[in-house]
């Protein structure tokens, strides 16, 4: 028993003071004089921490070496593991242990050696949310209490969850490479500034009397919102209001705001007024400058302003078209549970960057979401609400973290310890029914031009999801001879296993972003919150698993004299990657590469400690070659997509070929 304790307990008793830099006076180290001057009460200290340790080991199963505890911020295990920072950050964090299923809580208690930080912090993996019920200022002063380090300490954490082919394969390389020197210049006391500064918004907005107003407003109203600048973008927003109002006969409020200086025309106005349209001007914003890049703080002042007429708002970019009516999402379990939806892009973010040392939160192998369609009700998130407003006004910093506006909704939520509903099903890329469009070398590639979302899981009960938005966002920039007939007609997508397919789910059941973050290789489980008493339906861990083996690939090529840039997705079980050969240096250092193969083997022997229903590799039916998982389906076979393209230029009065689609 005492051998079992010195090994889980040594660095707490190692006094190991060969690494400290300097003794000088201006030195924030502890150098061996001053420490050694505080060694009594630490000696004291850790006599009474090995009496308890030794009374606490007489319950504990003798083949454990790592003391457990109940955790308070979640139903489930929490292991607790003792290191210095200097360990981890040399060495890495260690591996949780190897069971089936994982723990859902391992916190890492770091001693320092240094002033700049509390002599121990406790590193949470994975971050908890806090109840819905949760205040404003349990949430504030969960995010300050939050740990603080330097950024190798941050990436090591990291790396526990994101340090894994599948967050790798799905970088957006050239955000990291831009940014990658930008995240590394953000150190702790920045750390601290940038939450104290984002935490004083909300406390000013609270002592304003802010989200009083909200508490103390009348009966709920719900609308759609657009921004909207140039006559391009007018001319995309009426696109999807003929199909509204004509086609789907939505009669969902909707309102459009604009700059000033960028005001719609008269005919513009004329028509928008007949289609049941409210067009608003911010007076308090100008567009600074003359490009469009300036006009991000737009967004954040529309859904402010929105949220004053209306509480609930599905604001959607001009260039994402609705398949059809979006009013049942208002109605839907998961909005009501959660108040709100975000729906996923391509990429995952990666484990160096600082957004998550700023957040407090250990990096989350998700989806980043697109705010092509963002749903929010405004008396549950108004403090989300209003941190993306204070961000897109400073845009020019956030968005070396986040890379355009769509992240910082879902920064905000995990900022307050809050989180969402998702779709479905993941997204697709849509492109043209020619498959040799492009031609030359490239003509057996889909050249995906347009984002594909999906609607809800209780919409479908389980079965093959629906459409919902067409989200045109690299279609608008190809000015070649697009028409009816050559634009929309195929998509790419990630095959659904036969249990989503045929599953039926219990209305009651709220899809939400947890179910599909940190996703056991083996097991499918992703992290389940303090209230969840059972693991998700099998359809969700097959679909969450499958996800794990998704790529995203940018090519270009020439339809005639036109220049396209188009998106690929394959697939390929991550347990693949186990050579040097499957990843270059930088996408996937040699030291993570060697974490990932030791992560392959603990799961080869975990297998063993899973029974059939918990290990979804078992059968084999979710292991495959690559591009076995991936298919390309006609729109003609969908009923809600078969008839889009003809609607789009009809009904909608769409165009196409860079034609109202220009940047």
């Amino acid at each position: 028993m005492l051998a079992r304790f010195r090994h889980a307990y040594q660095p707490l008793l190692s006094l190991d003071w060969s690494s400290s830099p300097t003794s000088s006076p201006t030195s924030t180290w502890l150098s061996p004089q001053r420490f050694a001057a505080k060694r009594k009460p630490v000696l004291a200290l850790v006599a009474t921490l090995i009496l308890a340790a030794l009374l606490l080991a007489t319950t504990r199963d003798p083949a454990s070496t790592i003391g457990r505890a109940a955790s308070s911020l979640t139903s489930g295990r929490n292991n607790i593991v003792q290191a210095t920072v200097a360990q981890v950050e040399q060495g890495g964090f260690p591996l949780a242990p190897n069971e089936c299923p994982q723990p859902r809580t391992t916190t890492y208690r770091l001693r320092s050696e240094t002033l700049r930080f509390a002599p121990t912090q406790d590193w949470i993996s994975p971050s908890p949310a806090l109840p819905r019920s949760a205040t404003l200022d349990d949430r504030l002063e969960a995010w300050l209490a939050a740990p603080v380090g330097t950024s190798k300490t941050w990436n090591a954490f990291n790396s526990l969850t994101c340090g894994n082919p599948s967050v790798r394969r799905e970088q957006n390389q050239l955000h990291f490479r831009n940014n990658l020197e930008f995240w590394n210049g953000i150190d702790e006391d920045r750390v601290r500034e940038l939450r104290q500064e984002l935490v004083g918004v909300l406390r000013t907005e609270e002592r304003n009397g802010r989200f009083d107003a909200v508490a103390s407003s009348g009966p709920l109203k719900r609308g759609i919102v657009w921004t909207a600048g140039n006559a391009d973008t007018f001319d995309r927003v009426l696109v999807s209001l003929r199909l509204l109002r004509n086609s789907y006969n939505s009669s969902l409020p909707a309102l459009i705001f604009h700059f000033p200086s960028e005001s719609p025309s008269e005919g513009h106005l004329a028509e928008f007024a007949t289609l049941d349209a409210h067009v608003s001007s911010l007076t308090a914003l100008d567009k600074a400058g003359g490009g469009r890049t300036k006009s991000f703080h737009l967004k954040g002042a529309a859904l402010v302003e929105a949220t004053k007429r209306f509480d609930e708002v599905l604001m959607l970019d001009s260039d994402n078209i609705p398949v059809r009516d979006p009013a049942f999402l208002f109605d839907s379990v998961e909005f009501k549970e959660m108040g709100a939806v975000f729906w996923p892009d391509y990429w995952k973010d990666q484990p160096e960057n600082a957004i998550w040392s700023i957040l407090g939160v250990q990096c989350r192998d998700e989806f980043t979401i697109e705010a092509g369609q963002v749903l929010l009700r405004k008396s549950d998130h108004l403090d989300a609400i209003l941190l993306v407003e204070y961000m897109l006004q400073d845009w020019e910093f956030w968005f070396q973290l986040s890379d355009g506006d769509k992240d910082l909704f879902r920064y905000a939520f995990l900022a307050l310890r809050k989180r969402w509903a998702v779709p479905a099903r993941h997204l697709s890329t849509a492109s043209w029914l020619d498959k040799n469009a492009l031609g030359g070398d490239k003509s057996d590639r889909f050249a995906g031009h347009t984002m594909l979302q999906y609607g809800l899981a209780s919409e479908a009960r389980g079965n093959k999801p629906r459409p919902l938005f067409v989200h045109a966002n690299l279609l608008k920039r190809i000015t070649a001879d697009l028409h009816n007939g050559n634009t929309f007609g195929r998509t790419l997508q990630l095959r659904l296993s036969q249990t989503a397919t045929s599953a039926t789910m219990t209305t009651d059941f709220v899809f939400h972003c947890d179910y599909l973050a940190n996703i056991d290789p083996l097991t499918g489980i992703g992290l389940l919150h303090s209230g969840d008493t059972t693991t998700p339906p099998l359809w969700v861990r097959e679909q969450a698993l499958l996800s794990r083996g998704l790529e995203t690939r940018f090519f270009d090529g020439h339809r005639g004299f036109a220049y396209v840039l188009a998106i690929e997705n394959v697939w390929k079980d991550e347990f693949l990657f186990l050579d040097r050969e499957a990843f270059t240096e930088e996408l996937m250092s040699e030291v993570e590469m060697q974490r990932w193969r030791e992560r392959v083997r603990r799961d080869q022997e975990r297998v063993t400690q899973c029974s059939e229903e918990e290990n979804l590799r078992e059968t084999g039916q979710l292991v495959g070659k690559e591009n076995d998982w991936m298919e390309v389906v006609d729109w003609a076979d969908d009923p809600d997509l078969k008839g889009f393209e003809d609607r789009f230029y009809s009904v909608g009065g769409g165009r196409a070929g860079g034609v109202g689609f220009r940047a």
